[in-house]
């Protein structure tokens, strides 16, 4: 293991409280795999939360891997902590080889899933802050070892959705060995985001 792999291990397990998690809006999947240039037959998601992003692609017929970091009231199919590479050993065991990530990582604990997720997957997709990619103290070498092969850049969305204020501008960051599987920079018109919402609400 390297030493950048044990900075990643070594970050506080705890830190992430079993109701920490924003559900993902239909819409913001369907941004997404309106952009990729294959339809993958199989995803993993390792932070399933309320099964947002698996329930509707489940019900496309693409097979589906979830997990959560906890137990959760949702069926899953493992509850294991994906910081750690026995996780992505089980969903590769388990015929997810060739699957791509599809998730919303919880931002506290997003850096240490990805340090495995690319390792297992060719393709791995998340939601994340727009500036996660700033090559800030803790990750800035292993963003620049690990270049994202693209980004989507969302409309500013509240995920609380409490009235707090909190929303915030998220995009989603593409990580991929295979050439050309999303543009390197793509943005999400208001008139596009307006006419998911309409289609599919808001939540």
């Amino acid at each position: 293991m390297t030493d950048q792999s044990l900075l990643f291990e070594g970050l506080d397990p705890t830190a992430r409280h079993e109701g920490d998690f924003y559900a993902t809006p239909r819409f913001q999947l369907e941004m997404l795999l309106s952009r990729l240039s294959f339809r993958p037959a199989r995803v993993i998601e390792p932070a399933a939360g309320n099964l947002a992003i698996v329930t509707p692609l489940r019900k496309s017929g693409i097979e589906v891997w979830a997990n959560d970091l906890v137990k959760r009231d949702e069926p899953l199919d493992s509850v294991m902590d994906a910081k750690h590479s026995a996780f992505w050993a089980t969903a590769m065991n388990q015929g997810f080889s060739d699957a791509v990530v599809i998730t919303n990582l919880p931002f506290n604990e997003a850096a240490p899933i990805l340090f495995w997720a690319i390792r297992f997957c060719r393709v791995v997709c998340t939601i994340l802050r727009v500036t996660f990619d700033e090559p800030t103290e803790d990750r800035n070498e292993w963003l620049a070892a690990n270049p994202l092969a693209g980004r989507v850049v969302m409309p500013r969305y509240s995920y609380r959705k409490n009235g707090s204020g909190d929303s915030t501008t998220t995009a989603w960051h593409i990580w991929s060995s295979i050439p050309n599987v999303v543009k390197p920079h793509d943005v999400v018109t208001l008139a596009e985001r307006d006419r998911l919402i309409a289609k599919y609400g808001d939540r």
